[in-house]
């Protein structure tokens, strides 16, 4: 049930991020990695597939100010991933994420853990072979007024699993 309510927790802070608007500029690039509003998010390697069902991907984000918060009193920050990949005639796609309790220039990685999609609609598994992946995140500081955030996503990149 936890593991339900975690995802549908990061679906939907991916989903507000995704409608949140971008300009040319920080819709990202190079590396692997993108910025708006705050915060850099970089894809790394390797990205590692185990047993078909649990892609590991390394994330690094940094903001541009150090935001911190107490998970016990506010909702944390999260770092969300995306995985699609064509599997006999469908589309395999999953999603995993982290908690993010503080950001800041210094850069920090994160190792995400993707599982395919269940549901009324659930993913087939993954298999060997070319992919895609997004990664996003957000961070709110809700101590202060007005409220500062940060978030930031990388763009779609190829990858191999």
């Amino acid at each position: 049930m936890l593991k339900s309510f975690v995802r549908v927790f990061l679906v939907s802070a991916v989903a507000l991020v995704a409608m949140l608007p971008l300009s040319a500029s920080a819709a990202g690039g190079g590396g692997g990695g993108g910025s708006n509003n705050g915060m850099t998010v970089t894809v790394g390697s390797p990205i590692t597939l185990q047993d078909r069902l649990l892609v590991t991907v390394p994330v690094t984000v940094t903001c541009a100010a150090t935001i911190s918060v107490d998970p016990t009193v506010n909702q944390p920050g999260s770092i969300g991933v995306t995985i699609e990949q064509t599997a006999k005639g469908t589309v395999a796609t999953g999603s995993g994420g982290v908690e993010l309790d503080s950001c800041s220039p210094t850069p920090q990685t994160f190792l995400v853990q993707v599982t395919p999609n269940v549901g009324l609609t659930s993913s087939p598994p993954f298999h060997g072979g070319p992919a895609i992946v997004s990664a996003n995140g957000v961070i709110c500081d809700f101590n202060s007024f007005p409220q500062t955030c940060a978030f930031g996503s990388s763009p779609w990149l190829p990858i191999k699993l």
